[in-house]
């Protein structure tokens, strides 16, 4: 039944739904869906498992092309979740937001592997 209604609650985009669901991670998954659909950071903090409140802040940072949205994820996500932006904008500046040196440059060379993909694409 939980599935279902999670299914649904993402069809009808209806936040109202994820409410009668009782399974925590169905409930959460829903609350995930309708926040990325809608863009809205507020419907995350109805999430009550950490890791799938960072997925829901990584799918709207991805959506909106924010990598500040990523400050509000798990330590362990935020490295990816700038890295995933930062391709996904084809800019390595943002790379430069990362502590980590050696995740700082996995990112720089992700980025160039972007824009060469990219570029690559456009010849087609």
């Amino acid at each position: 039944k939980d599935s279902c209604l999670l299914n649904v609650s993402k069809a009808k985009n209806d936040i109202s739904i994820c409410h009668e669901i009782k399974t925590e991670s169905f409930k959460d998954r829903c609350f995930q869906n309708i926040a990325i659909l809608n863009l809205d950071l507020s419907i995350c903090e109805n999430i009550s498992q950490g890791r799938v409140k960072s997925d829901c802040l990584i799918g709207i940072a991805l959506k909106k092309g924010d990598y500040s949205i990523c400050n509000g994820v798990r330590y362990e996500e935020k490295n990816f979740c700038i890295m995933q932006v930062a391709k996904l904008k084809l800019n390595h500046s943002i790379c430069y937001t990362i502590q980590d040196e050696d995740y700082k440059n996995i990112c720089i060379k992700g980025v160039a592997n972007a824009k060469q993909e990219f570029i690559n694409q456009d010849k087609k």
